[in-house]
């Protein structure tokens, strides 16, 4: 709901903007709505910082009830906003090592299935004229 209420806040101007544009109103009357636009737009990264961070700023705040909103986002902003707790961090590391080894295993696998069967299909003609393919199967030129 949050990224959502972010997002129309964001565009909901330069939306506005374009078709007021289309239907044809002055240049001048359109000054003001063209600086809201170029106030919201720049926004979007820091709104998505203030959604993205909201639920471990909650979290941090209930953890230590005497820091304010702003000391709570430093803190997560600080942290890279992960707030789990050892145990978590490296069970999540060994996760993400292991799909990171089975990716690259299959990546490898793919790559070699991929250029064995290029080899096999297509080779040169080596009559020196680099245009022409010879298909292995036995197709003409």
């Amino acid at each position: 709901m949050w990224y959502t209420i972010a997002f129309l806040l964001t565009h909901i101007f330069s939306v506005i903007f374009s078709i007021m544009k289309m239907t044809g109103m002055k240049s001048y009357s359109l000054i003001p709505l063209l600086v809201l636009v170029r106030l919201f737009n720049p926004l979007q990264g820091m709104l998505n910082i203030l959604v993205f961070t909201r639920p471990h700023v909650a979290k941090e705040r209930t953890k230590n009830p005497s820091l304010s909103w702003w000391g709570a986002f430093k803190k997560v902003v600080a942290s890279g906003g992960d707030d789990d707790d050892e145990r978590t961090n490296r069970l999540r590391r060994g996760v993400m090592a292991a799909a990171a080894s089975a990716r690259s295993a299959a990546n490898n696998s793919w790559f070699a299935r991929c250029t064995s069967f290029c080899n096999n299909k297509i080779q040169l003609a080596g009559n020196g004229q680099q245009t022409k393919y010879k298909w292995a199967a036995g197709a003409a030129e």
